[in-house]
């Protein structure tokens, strides 16, 4: 048994599986449809708006050692950015990257997380919510534009099964994510269900008092 359990080890394999059947199809959507494409920039430009509402925090000292210390535990070198927006429900988003994102970039975060990061969470709860996020980069999650396939009404007869694929997908890489997140909480399985209880229904401590 190895001392130190690596996020390299530990995707799901299922989401492998699944990922194999949508790779060629989604490929494919993207060079055919124009449409399409429009569709998967939107995603983006609705992303980098929550962000152009939303405040940098991980410069603030205690933000800053979250990132430090799940860099460690991860092995990771990638430049990590965090910002807090205001959101009506507990949330956290990373940087979609099938459109606008250069390639220079490719090593780089952006984490989105509303007021509950900072007013609910505690410290190991919030290091497993900021592994998760970036476990979607490190499996690189944020490739695929699941969202814009699953709601497009194009032609699909050269993509056979993909939309149930997607939906097959997408759970089995949240699956390989909440494990990276439970690695960023050094395996503390308490802390994990708290903070996807919290972020799942906003349900604040006191409910755990």
């Amino acid at each position: 048994m190895p001392d130190k359990i690596s996020w390299k080890d530990i995707q799901y394999k299922r989401e492998l599986e699944f990922y194999g059947k949508i790779e060629t199809a989604a490929k494919n959507l993207r060079e055919k449809y124009r449409d399409f494409q429009e569709k998967t920039q939107t995603q983006e430009k609705d992303f980098f708006q929550h962000l152009s509402h939303a405040l940098k925090i991980d410069q603030m000292p205690e933000i800053s050692a979250l990132v430090e210390e799940i860099r460690t535990k991860l092995d990771i070198q990638n430049k990590i950015n965090v910002f807090l927006y205001q959101f009506s429900l507990p949330n956290a988003l990373c940087t979609p990257r099938f459109g606008t994102i250069d390639d220079e970039d490719d090593d780089e975060l952006v984490i989105l997380v509303s007021q509950h990061f900072i007013n609910d969470l505690e410290h190991p709860e919030q290091l497993c919510i900021l592994g998760h996020e970036i476990g979607h980069m490190l499996f690189e999650h944020v490739n695929i534009p699941a969202d814009a396939i699953m709601e497009s009404e194009f032609n699909l007869n050269d993509a056979r099964d993909i939309k149930g694929n997607i939906l097959k997908w997408k759970t089995c890489a949240e699956i390989s994510c909440d494990a990276v997140g439970l690695i960023a909480c050094d395996g503390d399985v308490n802390a994990f269900k708290r903070a996807m209880i919290k972020y799942t229904t906003g349900i604040s401590n006191k409910a755990f008092e």
